[in-house]
């Protein structure tokens, strides 16, 4: 069955990059969450949610790029198997 995701490295990523854009745009909303554990895993939530929501709007170029890299790195990684 074929996945719709970026896989477990892609998944990472955009976590890390979620949580870039959230620190970035939240305080330019002037959105301030306080100080915390629970203050920085919403902030990631946050922008985490809109990077994924701006790379679905790109769609398909960006996708497309992607599901290229990853059969690269999966045939690769058969091939060091072997």
């Amino acid at each position: 069955m074929q996945g719709s995701g970026f896989g477990l490295i892609g998944d990472l990523v955009v976590g890390l990059l979620g949580a870039l854009v959230g620190d970035w745009l939240l305080p330019r909303l002037n959105i301030h969450l306080g100080v915390g554990i629970i203050a920085l895993i919403i902030n990631t939530l946050v922008g985490a949610i809109v990077l994924l929501v701006v790379l679905r709007l790109i769609g398909g170029g960006w996708l497309e790029i992607w599901a290229v890299a990853q059969t690269l790195v999966n045939a690769l990684n058969r091939s060091a198997l072997d």
